[in-house]
């Protein structure tokens, strides 16, 4: 099945690490569909399959995260080395809600603990205060 695009709500240049190439994501607006419930296209250009692709939901907001989610498994599977900023390409892994809301919460919690460990490891190490932590001591730092 074909689709169309329309106009653009969103779009994303990446560029190649370390070599030429840039590719242009372009995200359609969610629409109502007439087989299904909704359905947002989207379109990587610069891959060479550059045709629009779909991605459907229940709903709008449903449809355009599905899209997302599908643009993150095409640049995966084209392994690309494709950045946006420096860093990774921009679209991060969607946790699925179909295995139950269980199951979500549970994987949402060891990304809070990693996300929590990963940031307690970059935070600097304070300095201990001198003396021994009373009003006066802090008073006698300060003047030194």
């Amino acid at each position: 099945m074909d689709h169309e695009l329309g106009p653009p709500i969103a779009e994303r240049a990446l560029v190649r690490a370390g070599r030429k190439g840039q590719l242009t994501v372009r995200l359609g607006a969610p629409k109502k569909a007439q087989d299904v419930d909704w359905v947002c296209p989207y379109q990587i250009l610069g891959l060479r399959d550059s045709k629009v692709g779909a991605a459907y939901g229940v709903d709008a907001l449903q449809a355009l995260m599905m899209a997302l989610e599908k643009i993150r498994v095409r640049l995966e599977k084209a392994g690309s080395g494709y950045t946006w900023l420096g860093g990774d390409a921009g679209f991060p892994r969607l946790v699925p809600s179909y295995f139950g809301a269980a199951f979500a919460t549970r994987i949402n919690q060891q990304i809070d603990r990693e996300l929590a460990r990963f940031g307690k490891a970059l935070k600097p190490k304070r300095k201990r205060p001198l003396g021994n932590g009373k009003p006066e001591d802090a008073r006698r730092a300060r003047r030194r």
